[in-house]
């Protein structure tokens, strides 16, 4: 099968049969009138398929495994590989006008997400690659960084992805902000102070990194409309009573911004868990910090004791002192969700320490 051109018909598409040739279509010159009406459509066409590509991918990548079949789950179904996408320079010159529209159709996707798949923390995941694409196309997207900062650190317990997302936000509130238009820079970002803030959030409690959280959280509390916990921030994390009220703070105000927002359940879900956990670590804290403060004014007055040296309790002697000091009220009998305390020897404490039966998760890189 071949083209033939015709000088009075135009192009023919024809078969070769033992018999000559029979033509099989006949391709007439296209019409102005046809080309004006043709030309939307096959903008139109071409939107369509990019999302009709763009979904087949996303499709494969979140179906796609390496692991026997016998042994499926919602981890290996998305195992934070970088998706295959089209290049922006691509999207915006084929989509024109229409970017922002494909913008608003990737944040929905975003916001639909119920996937609550949390991946080790070295590998990101596909919500990161979507915000990445969103803020990338759209670098002046508050929202997008500011809510997709929470649901990524704090639902998707992807803390690196949201470190990324943020600093890209926080890099675009430092050199380009200024060079926006007065809506933007007055309504859109009026609480840019947010980003800062965040980062904070995520460098002291999923990082335990105080020195970074500090220069986010000063960063934050110097704008003008940050309000007055944030200003007094700095204040606070110089010891470790001030570190647990800044990190309650943080946890209450992204609380309440999430309900402000109309953000998922899951997220204020996983905010209130964070809480929970955050009370239960200041707990302990404190009560094994009272337990070795007496263990030490225990040994201090050993016989045994010199100038040098301390001598330490056996772990025995411990447990007899935890005792008293419940007794006493010291340490209380229960923790904050009613259990019993116990003085128990685990790996990390071969000494023994304060802890209960309560599940609980590490917060601010103190161990459960």
């Amino acid at each position: 099968m071949y083209p033939l051109t015709s000088p009075t018909s135009g192009p023919r598409l024809i078969r070769r049969t033992k018999w000559g040739q029979t033509p099989l279509l006949t391709v007439k010159p296209m019409t102005q009138a046809l080309r004006k009406i043709l030309n939307p459509m096959s903008t139109l066409g071409v939107v369509v398929t990019l999302l009709w590509a763009q979904s087949r991918i996303d499709h494969q990548l979140r179906h796609e495994t390496t692991v026997a079949p016998e042994s499926p789950s919602d981890e290996l179904k998305e195992r934070g590989q970088t998706p295959v996408r089209l290049p922006n320079a691509f999207l915006k010159a084929a989509l024109g006008g229409l970017l922002p529209l494909y913008v608003d159709w990737s944040w929905i996707r975003v916001l639909a997400d119920d996937t609550l798949t949390r991946l080790p923390r070295h590998l990101r995941t596909q919500l990161f690659h979507a915000l990445d694409e969103v803020t990338d196309l759209d670098p002046a997207f508050f929202q997008a960084y500011s809510v997709g900062g929470d649901l990524l650190a704090i639902i998707r317990d992807d803390v690196y992805g949201a470190k990324s997302l943020l600093e890209r936000g926080e890099n675009f509130r430092k050199e380009k902000l200024a060079q926006q238009p007065t809506e933007i820079r007055t309504q859109t970002w009026k609480n840019d102070w947010r980003i800062p803030f965040q980062l904070g959030y995520v460098h002291l409690l999923e990082l335990n990194d105080l020195p970074t959280s500090e220069t986010y959280f000063s960063e934050a509390r110097e704008h003008p409309e940050a309000p007055l916990y944030v200003r007094k921030i700095g204040e606070r994390l110089g010891s470790p009573e001030g570190r647990f009220a800044v990190a309650r703070n943080v946890l209450n105000a992204l609380l309440e911004q999430a309900k402000n927002q109309n953000a998922t359940n899951s997220l204020s879900q996983e905010l209130e868990l964070k809480i929970q956990d955050l009370a239960l670590a200041e707990f302990f804290f404190f009560a094994n910090r009272t337990l070795e403060q007496r263990a030490a004014e225990s040994g201090s007055l050993s016989p045994k004791s010199n100038a040098s040296s301390i001598t330490k309790l056996t772990l025995e002697s411990r447990e007899q002192l935890f005792n008293r000091l419940v007794q006493s009220g010291l340490i209380p009998a229960l923790d904050p969700l009613g259990a019993r305390v116990e003085f128990r020897s685990t790996e990390d404490a071969p000494n023994g320490k304060v802890t209960s039966s309560t599940p609980r998760r590490p917060v601010m890189g103190i161990q459960p």
